[in-house]
Protein backbone atom coordinates (compact mmCIF):
# COMPACT_ATOMS: atom_id res chain seq x y z
CA UNK A 1 0.00 0.00 0.00
CA UNK A 2 2.62 2.10 1.07
CA UNK A 3 4.17 2.00 -2.41
CA UNK A 4 1.46 3.80 -4.27
CA UNK A 5 1.95 6.51 -2.44
CA UNK A 6 6.23 6.58 -2.82
CA UNK A 7 5.77 6.76 -6.62
CA UNK A 8 2.89 8.74 -6.90
CA UNK A 9 4.22 12.11 -8.16
CA UNK A 10 2.24 14.56 -6.56
CA UNK A 11 2.69 13.34 -3.24
CA UNK A 12 6.65 14.65 -3.97
CA UNK A 13 5.27 18.58 -5.24
CA UNK A 14 5.60 20.18 -1.31
CA UNK A 15 9.06 19.37 -1.00
CA UNK A 16 9.87 19.89 -4.47
CA UNK A 17 8.36 23.41 -4.37
CA UNK A 18 9.84 24.02 -1.05
CA UNK A 19 13.54 23.40 -2.71
CA UNK A 20 13.00 25.72 -5.64
CA UNK A 21 12.38 28.88 -3.16
CA UNK A 22 14.46 28.19 -0.75
CA UNK A 23 16.88 28.33 -4.18
CA UNK A 24 15.18 31.80 -5.25
CA UNK A 25 15.35 32.80 -2.14
CA UNK A 26 19.45 32.02 -2.14
CA UNK A 27 20.04 33.19 -5.24
CA UNK A 28 18.34 36.57 -3.84
CA UNK A 29 20.67 36.62 -0.68
CA UNK A 30 23.10 36.57 -4.02
CA UNK A 31 22.32 39.49 -5.51
CA UNK A 32 21.23 41.54 -2.45
CA UNK A 33 24.76 40.76 -1.41
CA UNK A 34 26.40 42.17 -4.41
CA UNK A 35 23.99 45.83 -4.72
CA UNK A 36 22.08 46.48 -1.90
CA UNK A 37 21.01 49.35 -3.92
CA UNK A 38 19.17 47.41 -6.31
CA UNK A 39 17.02 45.63 -3.78
CA UNK A 40 15.06 48.47 -1.62
CA UNK A 41 12.46 46.13 -0.47
CA UNK A 42 15.22 44.21 1.39
CA UNK A 43 17.28 47.10 2.54
CA UNK A 44 13.95 48.24 4.13
CA UNK A 45 13.37 44.92 5.97
CA UNK A 46 16.80 45.26 7.10
CA UNK A 47 16.72 48.44 9.01
CA UNK A 48 13.88 47.86 10.37
CA UNK A 49 14.03 46.72 14.29
CA UNK A 50 10.58 45.35 14.68
CA UNK A 51 10.30 42.71 11.86
CA UNK A 52 12.78 40.76 13.11
CA UNK A 53 11.38 40.44 16.34
CA UNK A 54 7.84 39.78 15.11
CA UNK A 55 8.85 37.07 13.17
CA UNK A 56 10.34 35.39 15.91
CA UNK A 57 6.75 35.97 17.97
CA UNK A 58 4.48 34.63 15.18
CA UNK A 59 6.62 31.50 14.66
CA UNK A 60 6.52 30.93 18.47
CA UNK A 61 2.51 31.69 18.40
CA UNK A 62 2.46 28.93 15.29
CA UNK A 63 4.26 26.48 17.40
CA UNK A 64 2.20 26.77 20.56
CA UNK A 65 -0.93 26.40 18.08
CA UNK A 66 0.49 23.60 16.47
CA UNK A 67 1.54 21.97 19.59
CA UNK A 68 -1.77 22.52 21.30
CA UNK A 69 -4.77 22.57 18.37
CA UNK A 70 -4.75 18.66 18.60
CA UNK A 71 -5.46 18.97 23.21
CA UNK A 72 -8.72 18.53 24.20
CA UNK A 73 -8.91 15.23 21.40
CA UNK A 74 -5.42 13.99 22.62
CA UNK A 75 -7.04 14.70 26.67
CA UNK A 76 -10.32 12.78 25.61
CA UNK A 77 -10.56 11.14 23.02
CA UNK A 78 -13.43 8.82 23.78
CA UNK A 79 -15.62 12.52 23.83
CA UNK A 80 -13.91 13.78 19.94
CA UNK A 81 -15.36 12.61 16.85
CA UNK A 82 -14.50 13.46 13.33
Amino acid sequence: MYQYFIIKPYTKIASFSMGIMLSMLYLEIIDYRKDPAAHPALVFLRKQIYIPYACVGVGIGLLATSMFLSYSANAHPETWTL
